[in-house]
């Protein structure tokens, strides 16, 4: 179920990185037309689309490091007990 979970997050972190630079491009694209009512509504949407592709972001690598496995501490595979 963790390995699910890791790759749900880093599956929801591309998808939102995509997202998040798709709006971000579009509300740079409408900041020239900002006196227009209707463009500066669009671009507020695409900065609010933008900052929750970032929180989307954020949980999904904070997921990742959540499902995370402990690190093994053996040096180069060999086990704990060692003939003398």
């Amino acid at each position: 179920m963790a390995a699910r979970a890791v790759v749900f997050g880093q599956a929801s972190a591309l998808v939102a990185a995509l997202v998040a630079g798709m709006y971000g491009g579009t509300g740079v694209f409408l900041l020239e037309s900002l006196d227009i009512p209707a463009r500066r509504d669009q671009a507020i949407y695409a900065g609010s689309s933008v900052l929750a592709g970032i929180g989307v972001i954020a949980a999904a690598l904070f997921l990742e490091r959540v499902c995370k496995l402990p690190e093994d501490e053996d040096d180069n595979g060999q086990g704990t007990a060692r003939a003398a």
